[in-house]
């Protein structure tokens, strides 16, 4: 046990981004067993977490809610890295009501980062009216947005401005057209080459407008207007070079850089109005980078992402076998998966759900969401095509060069304010204030846990900010704070700060992902690249490391000597508790100061002669003595001249354990105060039942089939895991695998089971 006490002073540290190093997030996915569930079911999860530099350490704690359309949040758990990884769960109350939620997993360390870098899937929930939820989207609203290469185009330069089709439900629509100057001349034509994405080429005109005039005869659509000043990236890729085009207007020299993994190197410098630069692609990282063009002062002028294709960016394709005579009902069907050669081995989760549930599976998998998703800003349309090796390589390539096109804006978000660090143990903050919010001096803080067995009394000199760190505990665990000033209580009050939250994304239903995230090209502000600042922590603080057990009540296992039993209190039990210790211990008296009660040994000790009074382990005034029935006591024991070291300058002590009625809250007396911080989360196993055993007759009515947060697959070895059908006959079953091969490369299956 390392006890302390430490001041801090208000600092705040300016961190320079060097050209070799950049703050990133985490990234994030979590694999539900399925997106579609009734009110009282269970959302079985498991939660992948990946530090975006590939430097090894992750956060070990996963924050799991679900948000109503209002973008609430009604349930919310904490997830702690155990033996099976971030497994979780979140249990449907039967009182939420039918709808669409959006679920949503996140790291304290990605809080620094904004909303859209954490990890979101939609929820259909059925309530107990039993029907299912309405699409948010019923009309056929068109909405086309622009793009241009790089942010923005010129004048007389050749442009390429990207665009987004969808309708009002989000999804990609298919159309043609063509862009038009204010004087109806054409100048190009463009249609969707992919989910809705398209590509308009043309050089622009010094003083003209252009609108893009779909040819289904709807509605015109204004383009952007030209940039007048500034610099811009056009990337294209000819065999396995990229041409990278830097059109500079800025009046500034210009610095290109490739950023990948939070790690930035510098490409090239441009001194002109333009200059372009050959790159080849095996020079580049493997996955997703970006092309960063800065200013002198290390302002982002531009941006444009890039993915290199490679072997370990191919998800690894599991060859899965099923096996079983038939769907009956309570029938045992085994699924063999097997690693493909050169992979050692892996670490998986598992789905199987009924037919039914086929078509409420998240869209993407883990593969696509960790190089991709977790990358780029917006809803992504059928992800999994951009790693589909069934797809011709030329039309996979020319999609995503278009979809980065289009979403590929992230750096311009990706500045944390004041960075939190990595949350690897659980630490609760708090705070003690005076009804006047003033800072106290030279008190006594008691902090109790009786299900960790933890007690501690710290006696802190000034400073109203303390810090439990090294904690380890569950949900539900009870905290008991309790404030003293030289043995009286100068109403101070103890409390918990709450945990640092994700902001609510307020009514999210008409925009993510049933809507699809829609994009702003334009940036009211241009972010700094080279200047982050860390705010730290900067209160007076009292850090306890909590790493040791001392008591769990001041009896301790066993009666503490002379304790007063149940029996031997009952003729006292209309009695309150001061009035029958004074009556107990005639050498007692009760003495009123300050408007406070104080209990004292009539012949002075050698401290202060007070009596202290400890209930349920907790220290209190005397005024709650007062309050308190005999009847309300289970055990009882008054002792004199105490030196425990929780108690502290008392010479004597009474020690109370209420019972029954009595086990009531105790946090509006005093200056005592009862928190329940939000814990890890107990770990629960998935119900999966063996009709080969004797089996009691109980209606199996299970939409998920099976689950396993965990199954280690070995190669060279065909790996099994088995399964009873429910009671339903809905065959075939849908299968989902999500994890992560020994060589680094995600696993990414989904399958029907015939």
């Amino acid at each position: 046990m390392r006890f302390f006490l430490f001041s801090l002073t208000f600092m705040l540290m300016a961190a320079t981004i060097t050209a070799q190093e950049r703050p990133m997030p985490e990234k994030v996915y979590a694999h539900l067993d399925r997106n579609c569930y009734a009110a009282g079911e269970t959302i079985w999860l498991k939660g992948y977490v990946e530090d975006a530099k590939a430097s090894g350490g992750t956060s070990r704690f996963l924050y799991a809610e679900l948000l109503d359309a209002e973008g609430k949040t009604v349930l919310r758990s904490k997830i702690r890295q155990g033996r099976d990884g971030f497994a979780g769960y979140l249990e449907l109350p039967d009182s939420l009501k039918t709808g669409n939620y959006l679920f949503r997993a996140y790291t304290r360390w990605q809080l620094n980062w904004p909303e859209h870098t954490l990890f979101h899937t939609p929820i259909r929930l059925v309530g107990m009216d039993g029907l299912m939820p309405d699409s948010p989207h019923t009309d056929d609203a068109l909405d086309i947005s622009f793009y241009p290469e790089g942010g923005r185009y010129f004048a007389g330069e050749p442009a390429s401005i990207g665009f987004k089709a969808m309708d009002a439900g989000g999804k990609g629509v298919t159309l043609s057209g063509r862009v038009v100057e204010d004087n109806g001349a054409e100048v190009t034509q463009g249609r969707t080459l992919h989910d809705g994405m398209g590509l308009l080429t043309f050089t622009p005109a010094q003083g003209h407008h252009y609108r893009f005039l779909p040819n289904d005869g709807s509605a015109a659509w204004n383009l952007p207007e030209p940039s007048t000043d500034g610099a811009t990236l056009q990337i294209r890729r000819i065999g396995q070079q990229l041409i990278v085009k830097v059109i500079n207007h800025s009046g500034n020299p210009c610095t290109l850089w490739i950023c990948a993994g939070g790690h930035n190197e510098k490409a090239g410098e441009v001194a002109g109005t333009s200059q372009s630069f050959r790159i080849q692609m095996q020079d580049l990282a493997e996955g997703l980078q970006k092309f960063l063009l800065t200013d002198p002062a290390g302002n982002i002028l531009s941006e444009r992402a890039v993915f290199r294709e490679s072997e370990r960016t191919d998800a690894v394709a599991l060859t899965v076998q099923s096996e079983g005579d038939s769907y009956a009902p309570r029938t045992l069907r085994r699924v063999r998966l097997k690693l493909p050669a050169g992979i050692d081995s892996g670490d998986v989760s598992v789905s199987v759900v009924r037919s039914a549930f086929r078509p409420y599976q998240q869209e993407g998998g883990l593969a696509a969401y960790m190089q991709l998703g977790s990358e780029l800003r917006g809803h992504i349309e059928n992800p999994d095509y951009y790693f589909n090796p069934t797809v011709p390589e030329k039309e996979r390539h020319n999609a995503l060069d278009l979809l980065l096109m289009i979403q590929g804006w992230s750096y311009y978000d990706f500045v944390p304010k004041a960075p939190m660090a990595r949350e690897l143990t659980q630490t609760l903050t708090g705070e003690v204030r005076g009804f006047t919010q003033r800072t106290p001096r030279s008190y006594l803080l008691s902090i109790m846990a009786p299900a960790l067995n933890y007690s501690e009394v710290a006696e802190v000199s000034r400073g109203g900010r303390f810090v439990i760190d090294s904690l380890d505990f569950r949900d539900s665990t009870v905290f008991v704070l309790n404030v003293t000033r030289d043995g009286t209580l100068q109403h101070y009050t103890p409390r918990i700060l709450p945990d640092p939250v994700a902001q609510e994304t307020g009514p999210w239903a008409g925009s993510w992902p049933f809507g699809g995230l829609r994009l702003d090209p334009t940036q009211a502000e241009t972010p700094v690249f080279t200047d982050v600042f860390f705010q730290r922590d900067s209160i007076q603080a009292l850090v306890i490391q909590a790493d040791y057990v001392r008591i769990k009540s001041p009896f301790g296992s066993t009666p503490r000597l002379g304790a007063k039993t149940r029996d031997q209190l009952g003729p006292y039990d209309n009695m309150n508790l001061l009035d029958y210790v004074l009556l107990m211990k005639p050498n007692f008296e009760r003495v009123d100061q300050d408007g406070e009660t104080i209990v004292r040994a009539k012949t002075s000790y050698e401290y202060f002669g007070d009596i202290a009074l400890c209930v349920n382990g907790i220290r209190y005034t005397w005024d709650l003595g007062q309050t308190i029935m005999v009847g309300d006591i289970e055990k009882l024991s008054i002792t004199t001249r105490n030196s425990d070291a929780f108690l502290l300058k008392a010479d004597g002590v009474v020690l109370v354990e209420l019972s029954g009625p009595g086990q009531r809250s105790l946090e509006d007396q005093g200056n005592t105060r009862v928190f329940t911080p939000l814990g890890w989360q107990t770990p629960r196993d998935f119900y999966n039942p063996r009709y080969d055993r004797t089996h009691p007759w109980v209606p199996d009515r299970r939409n998920t089939i099976y689950w396993n947060p965990s199954l280690g697959l070995w190669g060279r070895h065909t790996n099994s895991f088995s399964f009873y059908t429910d009671d339903q006959p809905d065959g075939p079953y849908f299968l989902r695998v999500e994890g992560r091969a020994a060589d680094g490369r995600w696993i990414s299956t989904s399958q029907v089971l015939e």
